[in-house]
């Protein structure tokens, strides 16, 4: 669990490892929503603010603790071994590992015809993510058969793989294909063909992860606290606000997300009353709600006592940067501070959650 800091007029939240300037947060009513917190920062955040976050932004592109542009992460080659079969070996950096059920080929060239692809076993893991999984570390070599219907010079086959950085920062990549074009020999040739021209196709998801340079771009994901900032507070004795804020191009799933009381003396939550979301065609679920921006999450909750009390509050969150890398599954406790609720407040809100429809 990280230090802890409190934040006037919030509850008790993880510190960030950045320095911050300090602010003040006054709520307020504002037509349309049932709370708005407003920021008043010093005049010291405004001026350095943005000065800070350029210099940041530069350096947390070097800093991201070896993370890697997916193509170095998992370095795809190949080479056809012999007619009829082609060499595939992926190199996976130090600190990342590929999933055994995530890679997959593929051609549309006309006329040939991929065979199953062969696999080495790997090594049995329980992903947070896929469940029992199998998983490579190191490198993998594998063969992929094929036959031609017709004389070609050339194979062109596009391998997918997918993997994860296992370290701080613990992120996902999506499903990365790689374009292979391959010199085929002529039939009865040598059983090594020429080396093969690797490219990546122009509408790869990750082509601005990294793209042609190795360097990671100005887009480079942010760190987990900051691409997804969590806060809750209690707007009534009966009654915390969650809020999940998000930097312009990366978005939270309604779906992977939740929120649980952790610890609370005779306190029960109602069910979350998310907003409607944005259906959103994700390559990992589909179409899925997700919130962009910022979704603020109303939870309603039951007392047995009327003195004030703290609460601590347990989220788990999903999101991902758009078309970029998705995060794990974020955990986080907060400590919220009820006010005192009087004898009415109490039976009306174990009222409200007895007639409540489930979820």
């Amino acid at each position: 669990m990280a230090a802890r800091r409190t934040w006037r007029g919030w509850p008790s939240r993880p510190m960030r490892r950045e320095r911050r300037a300090s602010c003040v947060v006054k709520p307020r009513s504002r037509q349309g929503r049932g709370l708005l917190l407003e920021y008043r920062c010093m005049l010291k955040w405004v001026l350095g603010g943005a000065l800070a976050l350029v210099v940041a932004a530069g350096a947390q592109a070097q800093a991201q603790d070896g993370l890697l542009p997916v193509e170095q992460a998992f370095q795809v080659k190949a080479s056809v071994a012999a007619p009829g079969r082609i060499a595939l070996h992926v190199e996976i950096a130090r600190d990342y590992y590929l999933y055994r059920g995530r890679i997959k080929a593929k051609t549309a060239q006309a006329g040939l015809e991929l065979g199953a692809l062969e696999l080495p076993p790997g090594i049995p893991e329980h992903d947070e993510f896929q469940g029992d999984v199998e998983i490579y570390r190191g490198s993998v070599d594998a063969s992929l058969p094929y036959t031609l219907a017709q004389a070609a010079g050339a194979a062109t086959v596009t391998l997918t793989v997918q993997g994860c950085h296992e370290v701080d920062p613990k992120i996902c990549y999506p499903p990365h294909p790689t374009a292979l074009v391959l010199d085929l020999p002529a039939s009865g040739a040598g059983a090594t063909a020429a080396a093969p021209t690797l490219s990546m196709p122009a509408g790869s998801p990750l082509l601005k992860l990294g793209g042609a340079t190795g360097g990671l771009q100005a887009d480079a994901p942010l760190p987990a606290e900051q691409a997804f900032v969590f806060e809750a507070i209690a707007v009534s004795p009966t009654r915390v606000l969650a809020r999940w804020s998000m930097p312009p191009g990366y978005y939270l799933y309604r779906d992977k997300s939740d929120v649980a009381i952790a610890q609370g003396d005779g306190v029960v939550l109602g069910a979350p009353q998310w907003p409607p979301g944005t259906d959103h065609t994700d390559e990992h679920f589909g179409t899925v709600p997700v919130y962009f921006n910022e979704v603020e999450l109303p939870i309603d909750l039951a007392r047995e006592h009327g003195a004030a009390q703290s609460i601590t509050l347990h989220a788990e969150y999903q999101g991902c940067q758009d078309n970029g890398l998705c995060y794990p599954v974020l955990q986080q406790d907060l400590v919220v501070n009820l006010p005192a609720a009087s004898a009415a407040e109490l039976a009306a809100a174990k009222a409200h959650l007895a007639s409540a429809p489930p979820p």
